[in-house]
């Protein structure tokens, strides 16, 4: 009885002047699995479709690129300011409370338990 293959081979060619793409193929560690993965994420966008013969989408169609803040820009602008309050302006400080002594031996207690003390 056969065996059925459990690979398939494709081959392709590359004309000479496709320098981009002759570049790109030996910058790969795996030039086979690249390429599979490459078809994958085509795949997840598109579908299965004929990449080579898909139609062109006209360019009206496509919406206009969102402007993003360049982040270096962002980190030369000055850090706003807040502005200084004078003493007299300043809240007054809460008076300063105490714990019962009861209230301290509880929580010592719980302490040393989670410590297992």
């Amino acid at each position: 009885m056969a065996e059925s293959a459990s690979t398939r081979k494709v081959q392709i060619t590359v004309p000479v002047a496709d320098v981009s793409v002759i570049e790109w193929l030996g910058m790969q560690h795996s030039a086979s699995e690249s390429v599979r993965r490459l078809i994958r994420e085509s795949v997840e966008r598109e579908g299965f479709v004929d990449v080579a013969n898909r139609p062109v989408k006209p360019l009206s169609a496509v919406p206009e690129p969102v402007a993003v803040p360049d982040a270096r820009a962002a980190a030369l602008e000055p850090a706003p300011v807040a502005p200084v309050q004078s003493p007299a302006e300043e809240p007054p400080m809460p008076a300063p409370t105490r714990r019962s002594h009861a209230a301290a031996q509880a929580a010592s207690a719980a302490i040393d338990d989670l410590l297992g003390l």
